[in-house]
C-alpha cells in the first residue's frame, strides 16, 4: 500500500495529502498564498497547493542527494518540477519568490526520519532560490507573450509555441496548462514539426564540419582498428593501413595534405576533453608533419598530416611514428590536474559537484562542473591549495583496467550520462582521486609542478567553469603576473603591497570628479545656461537641447529641470556619450499628447543617428551610434510636428 496510504487509513483522512507528514508543508504554503481560507478547498486551489507540496518535497530531497537544475538528465527533471510548482504558485496568488522558502517545512515534516537534512538546508535553499530567480523572469516574459497572442481561432499555433520555447525558454508543458485552463487547443504537432526542423538544420550544419561524414572516410569502420600504444611509449614503428587525400578520397599514394590510418600508433586521438597529439611520421625520403589526431570511428586513429620530401607516402609501407613528447608532457600535466581539481572541488564545495565537461591541451585546462553559486575567493584559494598539496607530495599515479562494476564498487568517479564499456580504465592518485578515464596522465604528481587557477565563472544555469594552468604554463603565467605588478607599481610610484589601496583611492577620486562634472552640467541646464533652442510649431512650444556626458537618471533629471521652465512643450534632449554613442529623451506635456506622441517622435529621429527606441505618449527614450546626425534628427522631430 505504501507508507502514506497506510497513514491516511490510520489517521482517518480521505487522501494522502491530509496526513500529518504534509501538514507543516501546507501551513507554509497557505501562509504565502493569497487565498481566503474558505476557498482553500475549491478544486483549483486544492490542486495547486498539492502540486506545490509534492514538488517542494521532491525537489528538497533531490538537491540533498546532489542533483542541481540543468538541461539534461536528473537535473532537467528537477528543473521541470521546480518550474511547474512556480506556475501553480501564481494560481494561488503568491507574489514574488516563495518556493525555496518552503524547504524548512519539509524538514519540519520529515526531520525525525531524516535528521541529516538540517545540515544541508542552507545549500538546498540557495540552489532552489537561484533556479527560482532565473525562471521568474522567463515565466513573466513568456506569460506576457502568451497573453498577447491572437486566440480568436480557438488554438495556439505550433509555430508560436515553438517561438516561446526557442526564443524565451518558456516550457511547453506550461503552454499546455495555460491552454487547458482557457479551453484552447494546443498545436503540439506543429510545435514538434518546428522542433524537428530546427534539429535537422543543426545536424546539417554539423555535417559540413564533421570529417566523419566526408568522402571515403565513411568506410573507416571496415578497416583495421588502430592499436593505441601511447600509454607506454611516444615513438613506435607502424604500418600504413590507409591513406586519404584532403578531399577525404582514399588513395594509394599521398602528397601534400591528407589523413593517415596506421595499424599501431603512440598518437592519442581527441577524446574525453583531451586534444589529439601532434608530431611526425617518417619513412625513407618522406616526412609527414602530424598536425592533429582524431578518431572519426571507434578505435580508428586518423593522423592529419602535411607531407614533405622527395616522394609520396605509400599505403602498406612502414613509418616511424613520433609524438611531440614535450607537448604530450604538458597535456598529461593538465589532464591529471583536472582529476585533482575535481576531487578538490568535491572536498571544498560538497559531493554534489560533478564534472560537466572539460578541455585539456598543452597550454591550459578548462573544467566545467555542476554547482549552484559563484565560488568565493577563499574557496578558490582552498581548492588551489589542496591540488598543489598533492603535486608537492609527488605521489605515484596508477592506472588499471577492470570490469566497470568492480571500478564503481571501488569508488571510481563516473560521469553522469557518459557511455562506458564492460571494462574501463581507472586512473588513481592514491588517497585523493579515482576516476574512469582513457586519457594520458603523469606517472607522478610531482611532474605536474604548480597548478594555478586563472578564472572562475558561469557557463549555464547551475554550471560553473574553472580555467587553470599547470607546469611550464603556470610558471609562464606567474612570471607574466609578476611583470604586470612590477610595471603597475612603477607607474604609480608605490610598493606593490600598496597597489590595492592606491588603485581604490584613484577610483574614488575619478568617481567624485565624474559626479562633480555631472552636477555642474545639470546646474548649467537648470539655470538656463545650456543652449536650448525654442521654436513654435503648430501652436506648440518645441525645445531641443544637446549636451555631453549625461546619461541615465542624470539625463531624466535634466529633463525635469527643463520641464520646470517649459510646462507646456515638446522637449527633446540629446547627450553625446562617446564618438559612437548618443542618448535620446523626448517628453510631451500631458496637455499636448492629444496631437503629439513622444514614442512616434523618437522613432522619427532615430534613423538619422542610426538608433532606435520607444516609449509612451508622454515620455520616450532611446539611443544611437551616429551623434553627427543629431541636427538632422532634430529637424525630423520638427518636421513631424509641423
Amino acid at each position: 500500500m505504501g507508507l502514506e496510504r497506510v497513514a491516511s487509513i490510520l489517521q482517518g483522512v480521505d487522501s494522502n495529502y491530509e496526513i500529518d507528514l504534509f501538514k507543516p508543508i501546507f501551513a507554509a504554503i497557505w501562509k504565502r498564498a493569497k487565498v481566503d481560507p474558505a476557498q482553500r478547498a475549491e478544486t483549483a486551489n486544492r490542486t495547486a497547493s498539492q502540486v506545490i507540496a509534492d514538488h517542494i518535497r521532491a525537489a528538497t530531497f533531490m538537491v540533498f542527494d546532489g542533483v542541481v537544475p540543468s538541461n539534461e538528465g536528473r537535473g532537467y527533471v528537477l528543473r521541470k518540477i521546480i518550474r511547474r510548482a512556480l506556475r501553480f504558485g501564481r494560481k494561488l496568488g503568491i507574489e514574488g519568490r516563495f518556493f525555496a522558502e518552503l524547504s524548512p517545512s519539509v524538514f519540519a515534516a520529515m526531520g525525525d526520519a531524516y535528521p541529516e537534512l538540517e545540515g544541508e538546508l542552507n545549500r538546498i535553499t540557495k540552489i532552489l532560490a537561484r533556479e527560482e530567480g532565473q525562471f521568474s523572469l522567463t515565466l513573466t516574459t513568456g506569460l506576457k507573450q502568451l497573453e498577447s497572442l491572437d486566440t480568436s481561432a480557438g488554438s495556439i499555433p505550433g509555430a508560436e509555441i515553438f517561438k516561446l520555447y526557442d526564443t524565451f525558454g518558456f516550457p511547453v508543458d506550461l503552454v499546455e496548462d495555460w491552454c487547458r485552463e482557457r479551453g484552447l487547443a494546443c498545436d503540439l504537432e506543429g510545435f514538434n514539426a518546428a522542433l524537428r526542423e530546427q534539429k535537422a538544420k543543426g545536424r546539417a550544419a554539423m555535417k559540413v564540419h564533421d570529417i566523419r561524414l566526408g568522402g571515403d572516410l565513411a568506410a573507416l569502420a571496415d578497416l583495421r582498428a588502430t592499436a593505441f600504444l601511447g600509454y607506454e611509449v611516444t615513438e613506435a614503428q607502424a604500418k600504413v593501413v590507409a591513406l586519404f587525400d584532403a578531399g577525404s578520397r582514399r588513395v594509394k599514394e599521398l602528397t601534400g595534405a591528407g589523413f593517415v590510418l596506421l595499424d599501431h600508433t603512440p598518437f592519442y586521438a581527441t577524446s574525453g576533453g583531451q586534444v589529439g597529439d601532434t608530431g611526425v611520421l617518417r619513412a625513407d625520403g618522406v616526412t609527414c608533419q602530424v598536425t592533429d589526431t582524431t578518431a572519426p570511428a571507434p578505435r580508428r586513429h586518423l593522423h592529419h598530416v602535411t607531407i614533405s620530401g622527395s616522394r609520396a607516402l605509400r599505403e602498406g609501407e612502414t613509418v616511424l611514428a613520433s609524438v611531440d613528447a614535450e607537448r604530450r608532457a604538458r597535456i598529461r600535466a593538465h589532464h591529471t590536474a583536472t582529476h585533482l581539481l575535481h576531487a578538490a572541488l568535491r572536498d571544498v564545495l560538497g559531493t554534489h559537484v560533478k564534472q560537466a565537461g572539460s578541455v585539456v591541451d598543452a597550454e591550459r585546462l578548462r573544467f566545467d562542473f555542476n554547482h549552484f553559486a559563484p565560488l568565493e575567493p577563499e574557496q578558490v584559494l582552498e581548492i588551489e591549495r589542496l591540488v598543489n598539496e598533492q603535486t608537492l607530495l609527488a605521489l605515484r599515479t596508477t592506472s588499471q583496467v577492470m570490469p566497470i562494476e568492480e571500478a564503481l564498487a571501488a569508488g571510481a568517479m563516473a560521469l553522469f550520462g557518459e557511455k562506458y564499456g564492460d571494462t574501463v580504465r581507472v586512473v588513481s592518485v592514491p588517497g585523493f582521486s579515482r576516476e574512469l578515464c582513457g586519457g594520458t596522465h603523469v606517472a607522478n604528481t610531482g611532474e605536474i609542478g604548480l597548478v594555478k587557477i586563472v578564472s572562475e565563472g558561469a557557463v549555464a544555469a547551475g554550471v560553473r567553469r574553472l580555467e587553470a594552468v599547470a607546469g611550464a604554463a603556470a610558471l609562464q603565467r606567474l612570471q607574466e603576473d609578476e611583470h604586470l605588478l612590477v610595471a603597475l607599481a612603477r607607474q604609480v610610484n608605490t610598493p606593490r603591497e600598496a597597489l590595492g589601496s592606491v588603485i581604490a583611492a584613484k577610483e574614488a577620486r575619478i568617481h567624485d570628479l565624474e559626479r562633480e562634472l555631472k552636477e555642474t552640467r545639470l546646474k548649467a541646464a537648470g539655470s538656463g545656461g545650456a543652449a536650448e533652442e525654442v521654436t513654435q510649431l503648430g501652436g506648440r512650444t518645441v525645445v531641443t537641447l544637446s549636451v555631453e556626458g549625461i546619461d541615465g537618471p542624470a539625463l531624466r533629471e535634466m529633463m525635469d529641470q527643463v520641464r520646470t521652465r517649459h510646462r507646456s512643450a515638446v522637449i527633446a534632449l540629446a547627450s553625446k556619450l562617446a564618438d559612437d554613442k548618443l542618448a535620446l529623451l523626448v517628453s510631451v506635456s500631458l496637455d499636448l499628447t492629444g496631437g503629439a506622441d513622444a514614442g512616434a517622435l523618437l522613432k522619427a529621429m532615430a534613423p538619422h543617428v542610426d538608433g532606435r527606441g520607444g516609449g509612451k505618449k508622454e515620455l520616450a527614450q532611446g539611443g544611437g551610434t551616429k551623434p553627427q546626425g543629431l541636427p538632422e534628427a532634430f529637424a525630423a522631430l520638427r518636421a513631424a510636428l509641423a
